[in-house]
C-alpha cells in the first residue's frame, strides 16, 4: 500500500518535496491556503548560490548550500523547468581596494572545496556582462558559473505540475489548522473547512506558518520576530521599470544583489536597506530606501539611474530562531516532518531529495544532522529547577 503523505505548503520547498514523494510512489496531497508560491517564495531575491562568504559557517550549512546548487542540475536533467530557472552564473566584485584580496581569497577557498569558481579580469567580466559598471579600483571579479536564479511562483507551479503528473493531488484555498490524532499518533491534517485528510506522514513546509501549525502538537518552532525594527526577518526588494540594456546575470557588487526580473527589469536587494523598513512600511508610493537603492545601483549597472521604481516588495523571511534550516521529524511525533529555512530557493531541490528518502525509506541523512528540530527542545535535566 502506498504511503499517504500530506504536504502542507506549496511554496518552492513544499512543491519540490511533493514531487520527490510522488515520483517515488507515495500517495501525495498538497494543501495550500493561498496561491502556490505566493508566500515567502514570491518575496525572495531567489538567488541559487553558495558563494557568499557569509554562508561558510557553520561548515554543515555551507555544504548544504553547495550541494543545493548542484541539486538543480539533477532536477533540470529530469524535468522541464521552463524559463523559470536561469543558470546565468554570478559575478561578484568590490569597489574597495582593500577587498580585492578577499575576493581572490574567496575564489581560492571555494575552488579548493570543489565549488565551480573562477577569478576574472575586469575586461573579461565586462564581456560577460556588458551592463556592469566596474570601477577602476576593481582588480578582479569572481565568477560562479553554476549559480543562477528562479522566478519563484511560476517555478513552484511548474514543479507542482510535474508532481501532479506523478499522481499528487493539490488542494488550494484550504488552510491547515491542526492534526487528527488516533492512538496517540498523528493520523491526518485538519482543514479550516472541517475536513480531515488522512495521512501516514505529514510534511509541514508552510514557511512561518509552520510555527502555528506545529504548536497544535506542542512543538515550539521559534522564528526570528518580524515585529522589531530593524529585524533580520524583514527584507526589502526593489523592482525597476524596464531598462534598454538590462543585466543578464546575477551580480553582487559591494554586497548589493542585482539580477534580471524579466522584461528588462532589475530586482535589487541590499541587507543594509532592510534595516530602514518594517513589515508594515507602505510600498505605494515607493518608500525612500527603495528609491535610494535603485539610484545607488547606477554605480554598478549602466542605465539604472534612467529608470524609476516599478514595484516594491517587503517580505518576511522564514528565519528559524538560530537562523539555520530546520529539517526532520518532530520529537515525539515521528510521522510529522518539518522543513523550514531561509535559504529555501537554493536548498529546495536538495531538501526534497533528502526528505523524501528519510520519510519513505526511514533513513537519516548525515547532511541534515545539524539541522534537526530537536535542537529547540529544552533538555529536561537542564530545565529542571
Amino acid at each position: 500500500m502506498a504511503a499517504r503523505c500530506v504536504v502542507v505548503g506549496a511554496g518552492i520547498v513544499g512543491s519540490c518535496i511533493a514531487l520527490r514523494l510522488a515520483e517515488r510512489g507515495a500517495e501525495v496531497t498538497v494543501v495550500e491556503a493561498g496561491r502556490p508560491g505566493c508566500g515567502a517564495t514570491a518575496n525572495s531575491f531567489a538567488w541559487v548560490g553558495a558563494s557568499h562568504p557569509g554562508l561558510r559557517e557553520p561548515e554543515a550549512y555551507f555544504q548544504l548550500n553547495a550541494l543545493g546548487v548542484q541539486a538543480y542540475r539533477r532536477l533540470e536533467a529530469e524535468y522541464d523547468l521552463g524559463p523559470w530557472f536561469a543558470r546565468t552564473g554570478c559575478l561578484t566584485w568590490s569597489s574597495d581596494p582593500a577587498e580585492q584580496e578577499a575576493t581572490a581569497g574567496n575564489v581560492a577557498y571555494l575552488s579548493g572545496r570543489g565549488y565551480n569558481a573562477a577569478l576574472l579580469t575586469p575586461g573579461l567580466a565586462a564581456l560577460l556582462e556588458p551592463a556592469a559598471v566596474l570601477p577602476e579600483s576593481c582588480e578582479a571579479v569572481a565568477f560562479f558559473p553554476d549559480e543562477g536564479w528562479v522566478h519563484g511562483p511560476p517555478f513552484a507551479g511548474q514543479i507542482l505540475s510535474h508532481a501532479r503528473a506523478a499522481g499528487a493531488r493539490l488542494v488550494v484555498g484550504e488552510c491547515a489548522t491542526g492534526f487528527a490524532i488516533a492512538g496517540g499518533r498523528v493520523s491526518g491534517v485538519r482543514l479550516a473547512s472541517g475536513e480531515v485528510l488522512a495521512a501516514d506522514t505529514v510534511v509541514v513546509a508552510c514557511g512561518r506558518g509552520s510555527t502555528d501549525l506545529l504548536a497544535a502538537i506542542s512543538y515550539d518552532l521559534p522564528m526570528v520576530s518580524a515585529a522589531a525594527q530593524p529585524s533580520d526577518a524583514v527584507g526589502l526588494l526593489v523592482i525597476s521599470r524596464p531598462m534598454p540594456s538590462p543585466v543578464t546575470r546575477v551580480l553582487i557588487a559591494d554586497d548589493v544583489m542585482i539580477r534580471p526580473d524579466g522584461g528588462g527589469r532589475l530586482i535589487i536587494h541590499d541587507y543594509r536597506m532592510d534595516a530602514l523598513v518594517a513589515v508594515d512600511t507602505p510600498v505605494v508610493p515607493a518608500p525612500e530606501p527603495a528609491a535610494r537603492l535603485l539610484r545607488d545601483t547606477a554605480r554598478h549597472v549602466r542605465g539604472a539611474d534612467e529608470v524609476d521604481v516599478e514595484a516594491v516588495r517587503i517580505g518576511v523571511r522564514v528565519l528559524p530562531g538560530d537562523e539555520m534550516p530546520v529539517a526532520g521529524r518532530i520529537p515525539g511525533h515521528g510521522n510529522v516532518y518539518v522543513c523550514a529555512t531561509h535559504s529555501g530557493v537554493t536548498l529546495a531541490p536538495l531538501l526534497a531529495e533528502l526528505a523524501a528518502a528519510e520519510i519513505l525509506y526511514d533513513t537519516d541523512s548525515a547532511l541534515l544532522a545539524t539541522f534537526r528540530p530537536d535542537r529547540f527542545v529544552p533538555d529536561p535535566v537542564l530545565a529542571s529547577p
